[in-house]
């Protein structure tokens, strides 16, 4: 069984997975259907909020509701791997370059 619950600030909520988190008795049951399409639409880049007047006894659609305006984050900065692999990469082009074109050239220039 699946549950909500509202935290933080007015439009902030967390789902709960019964046996996994604890259950309180002010979280709100929601059916494993709603549960998988709001993961569903949200994998979609869809993102919801609780709605200025929930209404529990409708479940998880009560609620929530599509975020029209949703907080965008920066993007993160990229991680030393990445740094390394972009720069192995350039690199890899520069040696290709070298001998696949650069030397060829001086060595055909020699003849």
């Amino acid at each position: 069984m699946y549950y909500l619950r509202y935290i933080g600030n007015e439009h902030d909520f967390m789902l709960l997975t019964e046996g996994i988190h604890t259950v309180l008795n002010t979280d709100i049951p929601i059916s494993v259907p709603d549960f998988d399409l709001l993961f569903e639409r949200q994998r979609e880049g869809k993102t919801y909020k609780l709605k200025q007047n929930p209404e529990p006894n409708l479940g998880l659609w009560g609620c929530v509701e599509e975020d029209q305006n949703p907080v965008s984050y920066p993007e993160a900065p990229p991680s030393e791997a990445d740094i390394l692999k972009e720069q192995v990469e350039m690199l890899d082009g520069a040696l290709n370059e070298v001998l696949f074109t650069i030397l060829p050239e001086m060595q055909g220039g020699e003849s």
